[in-house]
């Protein structure tokens, strides 16, 4: 889902994007590959940068079938709370 992004506070502009950033966090006892990725809302215009949404996400999908633990989210989930973290500031 799709979620629409205020302009920027500072100089109004809508030329933004959702900018993602990606670290090894380790492995899970499978040999699974786990990252931390890392969102926030950047404005291409005067360079203004939210606040970061961060989470553990599997770099590859859990191909064991197996249920993800309860620290496992997905992009979606961490591009939509970066998202709600800069349209909900206060300015």
């Amino acid at each position: 889902m799709k979620m629409e992004i205020k302009p920027c506070p500072f100089c109004k502009s809508t030329s933004l994007i959702v900018d993602k950033k990606s670290r090894l966090a380790g492995f899970n006892g499978l040999e699974e590959r786990i990252e931390r990725h890392i969102y926030s809302v950047r404005c291409n215009k005067c360079k203004a940068r939210g606040p970061i949404a961060s989470g553990l996400v599997f770099a590859v999908k859990n191909y064991h079938n197996l249920p993800d633990p309860d620290w496992a989210t997905t992009d979606e989930e961490i591009k939509n709370r970066a998202i709600d973290l800069w349209n909900g500031r206060i300015i």
